[in-house]
C-alpha cells in the first residue's frame, strides 16, 4: 500500500510538469532604441516592449501627449487585412484596455473594452538597461491565434518625447507617433 500511495503521489507532481506550464521567452526584435520579445506561458503569449531610449515617465500624461503603444495581429499570417479577423490591442484616450477588428487599411471595428487580454506599462529599469524606461507587456490567450502556433504582428508606439528614428521606422502624420514598417513573427 505504501508504494502505491508514491507512485500517486510522483505522479501528480509529474502531470503538474507538463509543457503548458513551460515559460519559453524569445527575442524578436533587439537594437539600442527598442527591445521586442514574448514570453510564452501556458494558454497565453505576452508581448514583451522595452522602449530603451524613452526615459521619460509619460505614462501618466494625458492623450495626446503620452507614451502609448498598441499591437496589431495579422490572425492567420497571411499578409492581408481579413475584416473582423485581424485586430489590434492598446489603450484608449482614457488608458482603458482596447481592442478593436481591423475592417480595411483606414476603418477599425468600435473598441471593445472588456476582452481577454491584459496591457500593463511600467517605468523600471531591466536587465536590458539600468535606467527606467518604458516597458510594456500585453497578455493575449493563444487560442486568439491560428492552429499553427504562431502569429505576425506589428508595433504602434507613441513616444512624445523623442521620436524613434532609424531605419525599421517610418513616421506617420501623427507627430510623436511611430509605426513599425517590420512585420514580425512570433511563435511558441
Amino acid at each position: 500500500m505504501r508504494y502505491t500511495f508514491i507512485f500517486i503521489v510522483f505522479f501528480a507532481f509529474s502531470c503538474g510538469s507538463s509543457d503548458d506550464g513551460e515559460r519559453i521567452t524569445n527575442t524578436i526584435f533587439d537594437t539600442a532604441e527598442l527591445n521586442i520579445s514574448t514570453i510564452s506561458e501556458g494558454s497565453n503569449i505576452t508581448f514583451h516592449i522595452e522602449v530603451l531610449n524613452d526615459t521619460v515617465n509619460d505614462l501618466a500624461t494625458p492623450f495626446p501627449l503620452t507614451d502609448n503603444c498598441s499591437i496589431a495581429f495579422d490572425v492567420d499570417n497571411n499578409n492581408e487585412i481579413d475584416s473582423s479577423v485581424d485586430f489590434i490591442v492598446g489603450l484608449t484616450n482614457d488608458k482603458l484596455p482596447c481592442e478593436s477588428f481591423i475592417i480595411d487599411e483606414m476603418t477599425l471595428s468600435p473598441c471593445f473594452s472588456s476582452t481577454g487580454f491584459v496591457v500593463n506599462s511600467s517605468f523600471a529599469s531591466s536587465a536590458l538597461l539600468s535606467d527606467e524606461h518604458v516597458i510594456w507587456d500585453f497578455s493575449v490567450s493563444k487560442s486568439r491565434f491560428s492552429a499553427d502556433n504562431t502569429v505576425q504582428f506589428r508595433v504602434k508606439i507613441q513616444n512624445p518625447n523623442d521620436l524613434i528614428s532609424y531605419p525599421n521606422y517610418k513616421p506617420t502624420q501623427e507627430p510623436g507617433f511611430t509605426y513599425l514598417d517590420q512585420t514580425f513573427t512570433a511563435s511558441w
